[in-house]
């Protein structure tokens, strides 16, 4: 390999935009992956509050790992569904405390019970959802195209309860700004 190709390789494991944001990351995953499928990126109020003004609160391991599963699910869409169109929904719940990727096809759809298990792509996005202590959902049917929902649990830490040690009262949960 040349230094060149390492560096391309390197890039693709590990792209540099997911430290932008996830937001920017799925602009960009839906920019470079639109050309072979029509792709709609819905994003709801709360996550782009999530990263307002060029700062993410999210923790890079849920930015890559939302990245990645949108990158394999769209990967799947192009590959096996022949649809016409995929929309991906970015969404943040703050009072429920929960981030909602879903990627959603017109396809052919399939059998979920008697899909094949031969390829990784399930596998690995369910690998990435544990890693994060997301869920994952999957739904499709044939004719009917399908849906992947994935829900990760996430608090910004302004929002995280503190644990205050007082040396008479022992150690209590405390909200930020309550004295």
């Amino acid at each position: 390999l040349r230094e060149h190709e390492i560096r391309g390789l390197s890039h693709r494991l590990h792209p540099s935009i997911v430290r932008v944001g996830a937001l920017p990351a799925l602009r960009s995953l839906v920019s470079n992956l639109g050309a072979a499928v029509h792709i709609e990126l819905d994003v709801n109020e709360g996550a782009a509050r999530l990263e307002a003004g060029g700062v993410s609160t999210l923790p890079e391991d849920l930015r890559l790992g939302a990245y990645r599963i949108a990158e394999m699910a769209i990967g799947n869409v192009i590959k096996h569904s022949g649809a016409g169109k995929c929309v991906v929904s970015w969404h943040y719940y703050p009072d429920s405390g929960r981030i909602v990727l879903k990627i959603e096809d017109d396809g052919a759809g399939f059998d979920v019970t008697s899909a094949s298990s031969g390829g990784l792509g399930v596998v690995n996005i369910n690998d990435y959802a544990d890693s994060l202590d997301g869920t994952v959902e999957l739904v499709s049917s044939p004719g009917e195209g399908t849906c992947l929902t994935v829900i990760f649990p996430f608090v910004p830490e302004a929002s995280r309860p503190e644990i205050r040690v007082s040396p008479s009262r022992g150690a209590r949960l405390q909200s930020p700004g309550a004295a």
